[in-house]
């Protein structure tokens, strides 16, 4: 997925981030246990949030940005390894 940009970098991390919260709850509901899970985020106001939803469902969660990615890019991958038991 990826969200419409309009040129505006605060509302295209807005999208971004709107698009990463709907994958990631789309992944609780349909990993397993252990899962792992990666999205591609635009830096922004809301990039924090998002990084502490994932750490909290997950065991381990990193940040990455590939040395080929230019360093202006607002573009970073937030990766979810091990998802946590939901207990209900």
């Amino acid at each position: 997925m990826a969200p419409a940009t309009t040129g505006h970098k605060a509302v295209d991390a807005a999208r971004s981030a709107a698009l990463c919260e709907a994958a990631l709850g789309i992944a609780q509901s349909v990993l397993r246990p252990g899962g792992s899970f990666v999205c591609k985020i635009f830096q922004g106001a809301d990039f924090n949030q998002f990084s502490n939803s994932v750490r909290d469902c997950f065991d381990r969660q990193k940040i990455f940005k590939p040395r080929s990615s230019r360093k202006a890019s607002k573009e970073i991958f937030v990766i979810g390894l091990g998802l946590k038991k939901i207990e209900y």
